[in-house]
């Protein structure tokens, strides 16, 4: 959804010189490498994720210059074309959940057998979150999703699948030690104003994102400021007070060594992209028009010829 988002935002846009390049994920073959990088050679099976900010050449195109310190190698057990869509949702997991990990950590606790609601689990972040937090930091897992991805998301690991359609999830969620919000439009007050989450001491993460449909609000200083405001806040009083709840959100960032974690979890077992469909580099349109429809399952991916290995 990013790149739909971005692509129909006109306050990002001011912030980049046009024209610009979508796309953040990828994947592919090293062709050339400059005289100073370590660690990788022509032919190699790379993949990575391109800064949010300070470019206008995405991913979205023949061949992508980088750093060769934000990328890393493939995952031996998938295929490129599979890792292609792993970068950002797995990044931006793995980062959103570090602060919570820590503050366990400071309280002599373990993630295993933490409660966690993942919001729309049959999403690009909501798929990888699920497999992430149950097999890899062992807790519970609790998701929202339609009736028609009640399946997916519980041979992800779900442990419970509520269909928001017929049941509001404040009402069947109680004292939960985390919530991940990739809906925070929609759900960030229904889980501050109920029993959702554990008072003093629950966790809830906000995913920066802009609302699914445009509003005039995409380019208000203020609405955008209001996360980190709130992060602050609601922190604060949490530390100070052990009253309401902790607030979390951080913008994701390229990351090499996340990427190797991410790759060495694959090769375990114990995390495996989910791919809804793929469009062809001249279909980029096709591909934006079915993302904002918000039934994709998992990741959709632009291909660029043949990748297989």
């Amino acid at each position: 959804p990013i790149d739909f988002k971005m692509r129909r935002n006109e306050y990002v846009n001011t912030m980049r010189s046009l024209p610009i390049v979508s796309g953040y994920d990828f994947s592919g073959h090293v062709e050339r490498i400059g005289t100073d990088v370590l660690g990788f050679r022509p032919g190699d099976a790379v993949y990575g994720m391109l800064p949010l900010q300070g470019t206008s050449w995405g991913a979205f195109q023949e061949y992508v210059v980088t750093n060769y310190s934000i990328i890393a190698h493939v995952p031996s057990k998938i295929t490129a074309r599979e890792a292609a869509g792993l970068p950002l949702v797995g990044l931006t997991t793995i980062q959103a959940m570090a602060p919570v990990l820590r503050h366990f950590q400071k309280q002599g606790q373990s993630s295993k057998g933490k409660k966690i609601l993942i919001q729309a689990g049959g999403g690009g972040v909501g798929s990888f979150a699920i497999q992430y937090c149950k097999n890899v930091l062992g807790m519970y897992v609790a998701t929202t999703a339609s009736a028609s991805k009640s399946d997916l998301v519980k041979g992800l690991g779900a442990d419970e699948a509520i269909d928001y359609k017929k049941t509001k999830f404040e009402d069947v969620v109680k004292n939960y030690d985390v919530v991940l919000d990739t809906v925070t439009q929609e759900y960030e007050q229904r889980t501050m104003s109920s029993n959702v989450l554990k008072s003093g001491e629950g966790h809830y993460i906000h995913v920066l994102s802009s609302d699914w449909e445009p509003n005039s609000q995409e380019g208000n200083l203020l609405e955008i400021a209001k996360p980190f405001l709130r992060k602050w806040g609601y922190s604060l009083i949490a530390d100070l007070l052990g009253l309401g709840v902790y607030y979390h959100c951080n913008p994701v960032s390229p990351d090499a060594q996340g990427l190797r974690s991410i790759a060495s979890w694959v090769d375990a077992g114990l995390i495996k992209p989910v791919v809804d469909r793929s469009f062809g580099l001249d279909e980029v349109a096709k591909a934006h028009e079915y993302l904002e429809k918000g039934h994709a399952r998992g990741k959709v991916l632009i291909e660029i010829g043949t990748i297989t290995e």
